[in-house]
């Protein structure tokens, strides 16, 4: 359908910039064509409201969606900085921090996920669960590629007889 239409809008004379399938928004209903639209938008709302710890956070996401990552870091660590129980940035860095094959920092931010869900009541359902998800997958395979030295569980596991402790 799309070449279709991309087709007719040839024929007709018609820029491709006048043919939208679909449109990409921000958080908060903004539409733009290009995450550096996106950026600039979101970088505009931080100079009215530098203390913004959502679109800090927002401007990481798309810094990492960007594979820009030294940008991505820096936009979380800020809205960290704000927020020290800003879910969504732990979970963010905590998948950063895992790229770089720094497990134990990593680690650090993927518990906090798991500690901070329990009582979290912006993010609810699917979006918290994937959060949740994702953070134990990570937590088990730091611990599997660290060979045990960096445990995945934030909290003493219990077994029988009491809590397991480390030799």
């Amino acid at each position: 359908m799309a070449v279709t239409a991309l087709m007719i809008g040839k024929t007709a004379g018609l820029n491709d910039d006048r043919l939208v399938f679909g449109s990409a928004r921000l958080y908060d209903g903004t539409r733009f064509r290009s995450a550096a639209q996106a950026e600039d938008h979101l970088l505009a709302i931080l100079e009215r409201e530098p203390e913004n710890t959502q679109v800090w956070s927002r401007l990481g996401n798309i810094y990492l969606r960007c594979d820009m990552i030294p940008k991505a870091s820096k936009a979380f660590t800020k809205a960290l900085e704000l927020d020290p129980d800003d879910i969504e940035s732990h979970h963010s860095m905590g998948e950063i921090l895992f790229e770089k094959r720094d497990y134990k920092r990593a680690a650090e931010h993927l518990r906090r996920v798991l500690t901070l869900a329990r009582d979290h009541r912006e993010l609810v359902g699917v979006s918290l669960r994937d959060l949740v998800r994702n953070a134990l997958k990570a937590l088990a395979e730091i611990s599997i590629r660290t060979d045990g030295e960096v445990e995945a569980l934030p909290f003493p596991v219990v077994e029988k007889g009491g809590p397991r402790t480390r030799p």
